[in-house]
């Protein structure tokens, strides 16, 4: 961490890779996330394993990492969209990527920019984003629904696509 920086926000990042060696990816991506100081990771969730939803390709990773940060949002996904560009994903269209990462929650705050919208408007309609999440803030209370995050997963856990299964233990991005 950067001596006298206060990490004060608490931010959870989904990460997916479906590319290549896809935990490198994964662990990559936090490496390039914290690697001035600015962003701390706390915890991360499983990995999990999913097929890609409205594209043909490879099955995904995916994974949860909680944390603080001292960016302030647009800046923490300018930080997660260079760390991808990094890890060589070529444009945001949807399909097959080596490394992406989306901005779920930033603290309790509901952010609505030009290229920005916090809580991610997609993240309670996506099994591989409601495990890991669940896993890692089960007790956060969703700003848009005003519900704990884990009553929203248990809730749409069942009726969100395709079925997740656990690859690999929370110690992931730490090898």
């Amino acid at each position: 961490m950067t001596p006298g920086v206060s990490m004060n926000c608490r931010v959870f990042l989904a990460l997916g890779s479906n590319l290549g060696d896809r935990a490198g990816h994964l662990r990559a991506g936090v490496s390039r996330l914290v690697r001035d100081g600015t962003v701390r990771v706390d915890a991360a969730s499983s990995l999990w394993a999913s097929e890609p939803v409205g594209f043909e390709g490879g099955e995904f990773l995916n994974a949860v990492v909680a944390g603080r940060t001292v960016l302030a949002p647009a800046l923490l996904l300018e930080r997660a969209k260079a760390a991808e560009r990094a890890e060589g994903r070529a444009g945001s269209g949807r399909g097959s990527r080596t490394l992406d990462i989306d901005l779920l929650y930033y603290e309790d705050r509901v952010v609505r920019e030009a290229g920005l919208e916090v809580p991610h408007p997609r993240r309670l309609e996506r099994s591989f984003v409601l495990v890991p999440l669940g896993e890692v803030c089960g007790d956060a209370t969703d700003p848009v629904t005003g519900r704990a995050v884990g009553d929203e997963v248990a809730a749409r856990i069942g009726a969100v696509g395709p079925a997740v299964r656990r690859v690999e233990g929370p110690e992931w991005w730490k090898a």
